[in-house]
């Protein structure tokens, strides 16, 4: 997600450490015994089957002084686990510069019938503030919006994500936008 888009190198790490931070937070606590694996319904299962291994190849759009661009965006996700009856480890790699980071994202998944929605409510990040996404997966495509700074969308950075979901190996041709996108009111 484009959640430090413009920000600049250091507030990029910043956000990233504190990611990985709260995502190991999640389950510091938890005993270091292996565990039954979570049972899992068909849905799930190709689920995580479709994001193990996939690039989100895609575009960002953002709401403030930026709005109307549309820029590139791509993610690579390593691994979708399911812990529990709603808790995913993500395992995604987000590029910084010219280094892709890797670390394991602790996230709520809710069901809307037959389709995953990533879930993040008013997620905190150290210093840095409060992170809101639902991120909709459906038929080898994705769609959500984010936001990021105070509860309830007030005074909030935020925009909308969406693209293809690409399978380890598929074509991922990402063609560049030819100009700001036209939004009617």
């Amino acid at each position: 997600m484009p959640l430090f888009s413009g920000r600049g190198p250091f507030c990029t790490r910043l956000v990233l450490l504190g990611l990985m931070l709260s995502a190991v937070a999640v389950h510091a606590d938890e005993p270091k015994v292996a565990k039954p694996p979570v049972e899992m319904s068909e849905l799930e299962k190709a689920f995580a089957a479709s994001l193990s291994g996939a690039d989100l190849v895609g575009y960002s759009m953002r709401d403030d002084k930026e709005q109307g661009k549309v820029t590139p965006d791509r993610y690579t996700i390593e691994e979708a686990v399911k812990l529990d009856a709603n808790h995913w480890r993500i395992k995604a790699g987000i590029p910084v510069g010219q280094v892709v980071l890797v670390f394991p994202l602790v996230l709520e998944v809710q069901w809307a019938g037959d389709t995953p929605v990533i879930t993040l409510t008013d997620f905190a990040v150290g210093p840095l503030g409060t992170f809101t996404a639902r991120v909709v997966f459906y038929r080898g495509r994705y769609a959500g919006t984010w936001s990021h700074g105070a509860k309830d969308g007030g005074n909030a950075v935020g925009g909308q994500i969406f693209g293809r979901i690409v399978p380890k190996g598929g074509k991922d041709e990402q063609k560049k936008p030819e100009g700001p996108a036209k939004i009617s009111e």
